[in-house]
């Protein structure tokens, strides 16, 4: 075969390495980092971002070598320690392996066939997945094709005591295995095949033999001679005489055998011993007595042979098939060429690149049987590790390809394709298939950080779970250790307990209390899992592999008796990793510090019967609470919940809406009795002003949207769970020159501004949010001005109001800080269509003096800035009555509306439905004041609501700030009735209430006399 030198002058060979590597380069650093970490990868962050005498202890307690997790310690200091950084270092190193399988295919078989075997390396599937995994294989991979070439570089430089070559070779020989054995155990199985294949040529060697051994037979024979027939006969023989010359002759019989080939080679292993001695008994320990439970099961030796190749050839994620095992044949065929072709010596060769090539062969099959004979004692195969050996595969590979090229151009290019394909092929479905995707912990920690509140506790599996989690979690934790060390009371943080080897060894993890991995039992589980659950009503369960630590399943039937599931979630990955969250049976209300609400009940069927929150919380934070719910009755629907932060005003600052306690406990399965503990997080806007605020709680059902009424509550459908003072962020956040923004009088910036979305409605109003910003606390108190005008500059709105309502004026404001706002400007009733400008002007109180008004660095300033463009779209007036109306009225609401009819539908239809229509017919007789809300209510005898709708009339299509004097609106309101209503009468009754106030408008009837705050419409016989 042709050495590097013989390459034909068209072949670029530094060109071709460069694009080959770039490749690599780009194949390995495409989506590095997308994916999560499984439990592995965040092992090895874990342990890298540990002090470097605890990464030693630690890994001295496991079943890895240090030198990977050393070296990425140094690495993450310097680069960060985010997915992307941390799979970086392996990235490195998978390139890496692509040049070194260049040198040592070029030494061994020339140029092109090196080039051909990097580009396998650089595009391989098997090689891409490792490439981006934050583990050691890509830093052995790179050492077994060190440690290959270097082997040789010994054998061209010649086994002699006299060669420095030989020497140099042999020391970086010693120190790259001795690196590879610190960096995974499974190195030593190529070094056995290293060690075997080159002991076995230099016994064979006919050259070596005939220059070590004949050397060596003839010392000891001379040694096996008389002294004194050496010596002249008139000379007589001393004792001292002979003593030297038989000193001489074992010094030289020792020289011929020191200086035999086969004793260099075992004086160099001898080398890789006295480097790795140091962490030799560690490693002793760890392979007879390994600290950590199995999990690997015996794979049968058809089944490893076939995923070795599979892998090795195109990649660990390509499916097997009939089609794929001719593609895995068309490898081996390859592979057997290549060999056959080193059975007759190529003219011209010098024979190393012939040894180099069953020594690639040997290094890959000879890990592999050393493996699965091992296995017979304890399972060691998994097709991950093949990875190291993978390298040589490709040359190998290479070169079967080279020596068809030589016959068959047109088939080599065929060949090559087939393999090309399938390793595409395998990557797609490394990429995008389900089944090859890493168990996904980033989204499961965030599942849990999202929900968890505080007084939770989490259980996690020991060992294999909890770095992923410590990993992704960024909220503080209390305690993290053994569940059986749980220690009483701690329900100040998160409490996270890590789960033992239920009926394992007492030395497991050698019993060490630092070890991840720890024996215990059933007895002592329970009585731990009893305290923790004392101190904590909601518990989460991080679940993975937890069959390896309680086979038995011992934990979840626990949790199954002794707690409600309420929640699971199954994330992505080959693990099937779980979410559970789990709640007290009979949650005491007293035992947490829970505040009662007595007396608020859903429809009589849902007590509220309890609240949990913090007394005080800053804008810009979360809030987090706990409602605490009890059935009274059975109940036939699955109800949701909304929960909201109001201020005084009734303005909803936060909200959030989901199923109450959890997915797996729907309201229809709630146990009559059972107090059951409900998180819930609210975002407290940036900017929220400081003052107390209202957490108000509603019932509806989510197939309509229909609240449920709550007796005591705060407007018949919102029960009052509780109180929180909203307090000024201790560090406001500052100010800042970018992004450039509109400033008044070099005091304030108007950081945010969002106006209405959607056509605005005469008579509705214009909705501005706008968030402040002060530079320094203002010298006084402030007015905001908003103006509506036409493209014109005619003015059609104005309205001046104190920033926050006047609840917190602006002479309090801190400098840096953010404060929200809100204005409502209203648009009259007679207001064109058209596009209109929403002007801002800010007034200083005190003397209505306009603070200049600048936008951004622009230098001009000016009296006001233009916050937005709003599109006013009226609607058709009707100025005549209906001409059909089912029942006259004529029932005056305030001072701005009169019934003059309605109808409610007959009672057949009504009852075939259980939906009740109203539909109202109305006057107007002067634009409202406020935009008042119509209600429609289905009362029993008992005073009982059973069914309401509430709503703007038109649905909000006809709010009544737009009514123009004497026009006439239709409006219909759709009540939903019980399908179980009880037989017997009812009266419907409309009213109209202010929104804001709950306040209800008087009504007159037809002779002009006050009749109450509501007008009975009419009855209803049911069925």
């Amino acid at each position: 075969m042709s050495n590097a030198n013989s390459a034909p002058a068209r072949f670029n060979v530094p060109l071709t390495v460069r694009l080959i590597l770039l490749a690599a380069f780009g194949a390995r650093a495409f989506g590095l980092g997308a994916q999560s970490l499984w439990y592995d990868e965040a092992v090895s962050l874990f342990l890298a971002r540990q002090p470097v005498a605890d990464l030693i202890a630690h890994t001295a307690g496991d079943i890895h070598p240090p030198l990977y997790y050393l070296l990425l310690h140094y690495w993450l200091a310097w680069a960060g320690a985010s997915e992307f950084a941390a799979a970086f270092f392996s990235l490195f190193f998978g390139v890496l392996m692509v040049a070194i399988g260049f040198r040592l295919a070029r030494d061994w078989f020339g140029a092109p066939t090196a080039a051909l075997a990097a580009f396998l390396l650089a595009i391989s599937s098997f090689q891409l997945w490792y490439a981006q995994e934050i583990r050691m294989y890509t830093l052995a991979g790179s050492l077994v094709l060190l440690s290959l070439w270097l082997v040789e570089r010994i054998w061209r430089a010649g086994f002699s005591v006299r060669r420095k070559a030989f020497w140099t070779f042999s020391a970086a020989y010693a120190a790259t295995v001795a690196l590879g054995l610190y960096t995974h155990y499974y190195f030593v199985f190529l070094w056995v095949a290293e060690f075997s294949y080159v002991a076995i040529l230099l016994l064979i060697d006919h050259v070596a033999w005939r220059a070590g051994g004949r050397r060596i037979a003839h010392a000891f024979k001379r040694l096996r001679g008389r002294n004194r027939a050496n010596l002249a006969p008139e000379q007589p023989a001393t004792a001292s005489g002979g003593t030297a010359l038989a000193a001489r002759r074992v010094w030289r019989a020792a020289a011929a055998i020191v200086q035999h080939p086969l004793v260099l080679w075992c004086v160099v292993q001898v080398g890789v011993i006295a480097l790795f001695a140091p962490w030799l008994p560690t490693a002793v320990r760890q392979a007879i007595d390994p600290p950590v439970p199995p999990w690997r099961s015996v794979v049968a030796l058809s089944d490893a042979l076939a995923e070795a190749i599979y892998a090795l050839a195109y990649g660990q994620s390509m499916p097997r098939a009939y089609a794929s095992d001719l593609l895995v044949g068309l490898v081996l065929l390859l592979c057997v060429l290549a060999l056959a072709s080193t059975v007759r010596r190529p003219r011209g060769t010098d024979g190393r690149g012939i040894a180099g090539l069953w020594l690639l062969v040997l290094s890959t099959a000879v890990p592999f049987a050393l493996i699965m004979l091992a296995s017979a004692r304890v399972p060691l195969f998994h097709v991950r590790y093949m990875f190291i050996f993978s390298g040589a595969f490709a040359i190998v590979a290479a070169a079967g390809l080279a020596l068809i090229a030589r016959r068959s151009p047109l088939v080599t290019v065929l060949l090559l394709g087939i393999l090309l394909g399938g390793m595409a092929y395998a990557d797609i479905g490394r990429r995008n298939a389900p089944e090859y995707a890493k168990d996904d912990y980033r989204s499961a920690v965030a599942y849990i950080e999202e929900r968890i509140r505080p007084g939770d506790a989490i259980l996690i599996n020991a060992g294999y779970i909890y770095p992923a989690f410590v990993y992704y979690y960024r909220g503080p934790i209390a305690w993290r250790g053994r569940l059986t060390d749980y220690p009483a009371a701690h329900t100040d943080g998160l409490v996270v307990a890590q789960t033992g080897s239920l009926d394992a060894s007492p030395n497991l993890g050698w019993g060490s209390a630092a070890s991840d991995f720890y024996g215990t039992d059933e007895t002592a589980s329970a009585a731990a899992l009893d305290q923790l659950l004392r101190d904590h009503p909601r518990l989460w369960v991080l679940r993975a592999n937890d069959t390896v630590n309680d086979p038995h399943g011992f934990i979840r039937d626990y949790l199954a008796k002794n707690m409600i599931a309420v929640d699971e979630i199954t994330v992505p990955g080959e693990s099937y990793v779980k979410v559970q969250t789990f709640v007290a049976r009979g949650v005491a209300l007293n035992a947490f510090g829970v505040a009662t609400v007595p007396g608020q009940a859903f429809s009589g069927r849902i007590e509220l019967a309890g609240y949990a929150g913090p007394p005080t919380v800053t804008s810009d934070d979360k809030l987090d609470i706990t409602l605490y719910w009890k059935a009274l009755a059975p109940i036939d629907v699955d109800y949701h919940v909304s929960v909201g932060l109001y201020d005084a005003r009734g303005r909803r600052w936060s909200a959030v809406d989901g199923v109450p306690v959890g997915r797996l406990i729907p309201t229809g399965d709630w146990t009559i009795g059972q107090v059951l503990p409900d998180a819930w997080r609210l975002h407290v806007p940036r900017g929220t002003p400081p003052g107390t605020y209202n957490v108000l709680v509603t019932l509806y059902d989510p197939s309509g949207g229909r609240p449920v009424p709550v007796a005591n509550g705060v407007d018949g459908v919102r029960a009052r769970a509780g109180q929180v003072q909203i307090a000024r962020p201790a560090s406001t956040g500052g100010s800042s020159l970018w992004p450039p923004r509109p400033v008044f009088g070099s005091v304030l910036a108007l950081d945010r501004v969002e106006l209405s979305a959607g056509p605005v409605k005469p008579g509705a109003s214009v909705h501005a949010e706008l968030l402040w910003n002060a530079f320094k606390t203002p010298a006084g108190d402030m007015i905001v001005g908003l103006t509506l005008v036409d493209d014109r500059g005619r003015q059609w709105a104005a309205q001046e109001l104190a920033p926050v309502e006047g609840r917190y004026p602006a002479s309090q404001w801190s400098g840096g800080e953010y404060v929200a706002d809100s204005h409502d400007l209203p648009v009259p009733a007679d207001v064109p269509n058209g596009s209109y400008h929403v002007m801002l002007a800010l007034f200083a109180a005190r003397n209505h003096e306009v603070l200049a008004a600048r936008a951004g660095w622009w230098p001009l300033t000016a009296d006001s800035i233009e916050l937005g463009t709003v599109t006013i779209q009226g609607r058709e007036r009707v100025m005549q009555a209906p001409a059909s109306i089912g029942n006259a009225a004529h029932v005056r609401f305030g001072d701005s509306a009169l019934l003059v009819g309605y109808d409610i539908g007959r009672a057949p239809a009504v009852a075939a439905s259980n939906v009740l229509t109203a539909t109202l017919y109305w006057q107007s007789l002067s634009a409202a004041k406020a935009n008042y809300k119509v209600f429609v209510h289905v009362v029993g005898n008992n005073e009982q609501i059973v069914g309401q709708k509430d709503g703007e009339p038109g649905a909000g299509a006809y709010p009544m700030t737009g009514w123009i004097e004497g026009e006439y609106l239709i409006d219909s309101y759709r009540v939903e009735l019980p399908p179980n209503l009880a037989a017997g009468a009812y009266t419907v009754y409309i009213g109209m209430y202010d929104p804001v106030t709950t306040t209800r408008l008087a009504i007159m009837d037809v002779d002009g006399k006050p009749a109450g705050d509501r007008w009975r419409l009419a009855s209803l016989q049911w069925p």
